[in-house]
């Protein structure tokens, strides 16, 4: 008797466990696109940015205005320590100078946001304009991956398969250009799909690095270990006798010198065994592999 560990084998999807929208903050022209699909990129690059001249002149006209405020405050501040003026106008011109204030510093934001700077390492999947064109805040420019940590095979399991694996389990993962690698569930979905039934999986490849020639799309191979160690008897396959119509095998077996047939569940079959489920009993079994069909003769 051995403890039998089910394994099950899947075709899955390289993708990328997480994209990235990026957009601009401001509006304006596409001056610079420094990138294409499928380009790299490394954390701190500039990869657009757009036409900042009237930006540039709207941040101006804001630290004008702001001049202006302030020296308006500073000269009601004045006329009030004459005994001239009065605290109303220094309230007022005071508010001024912090909404001007304000108005400067978000024209100072919009120019930095009109730059889309590289927060990782990553690649370009897809791009959604050209340059000239007028880009709105908010509006999708590029769609982009990070490469560090962030591939995922993606494969289907039954109800069944899914109830006996659990997060963090390790795999097997063979790629299509024949690189294995070890894998880890990273995600196990609450429900299945409404259509197929199926629950998608997702298995991290930690350690995958892109100058391997991978790409999106590709298939890969996954074996996963199923938790199930049920009990079985591991029994030669010919031992095997036949199949009765309840779908159970049929094998010689001896005991203190006696031979009897037995029927028993098949959990599942290889090239050289057949696991037989062991039931609720722990006793060994005496299997006969060579010879039973003299011994069937003599029991009929």
């Amino acid at each position: 008797m051995t403890s039998y560990q089910d394994k099950v084998k899947r075709v899955g999807e390289l993708s990328f466990k997480q994209t990235v929208s990026l957009s601009f903050k401001s509006s304006g022209y596409l001056m610079k696109l420094l990138v294409d699909e499928g380009d790299e990129f490394e954390q701190g690059d500039l990869l657009a940015s757009l036409d900042t001249t009237e930006l540039i002149a709207d941040q101006k006209a804001k630290y004008a205005q702001l001049v202006q405020a302030k020296q308006n405050f500073n000269r009601a501040r004045s006329l009030l320590d004459e005994g001239i003026g009065s605290q109303q106008a220094v309230d007022d011109t005071e508010a001024l100078v912090n909404v001007s204030k304000a108005a400067y510093e978000i024209s100072a934001y919009n120019i930095e946001k009109a730059k889309i700077i590289a927060a990782f390492n990553g690649v370009v999947l897809t791009k959604t304009a050209e340059l000239g064109e007028l880009q709105r805040p908010g509006q999708q420019l590029l769609r982009v991956a990070p490469l560090k940590d962030n591939w995922v095979v993606k494969v289907s399991l039954t109800q069944h398969e899914v109830g006996q694996i659990k997060l963090g389990q390790h795999v097997q993962v063979l790629l299509s250009n024949q690189k294995q690698f070890k894998g880890v569930i990273s995600r196990i979905p609450a429900m299945a799909d409404v259509t197929s039934n199926l629950f998608t999986v997702d298995i991290l490849l930690a350690a995958i690095e892109r100058p391997l020639g991978i790409v999106a799309g590709q298939l890969a191979h996954v074996e996963i270990d199923l938790n199930t160690k049920q009990l079985v008897y591991a029994v030669p396959v010919d031992a095997l006798m036949s199949i009765n119509h309840n779908g159970r095998a049929l094998i010689m077996i001896e005991d203190k010198g006696k031979y009897s047939q037995q029927d028993y569940a098949v959990h599942s079959v290889d090239g050289h065994y057949l696991y037989l489920l062991a039931g609720d009993t722990v006793q060994p079994l005496n299997v006969v592999v060579t010879g039973w069909q003299r011994l069937q003769r003599g029991l009929k």
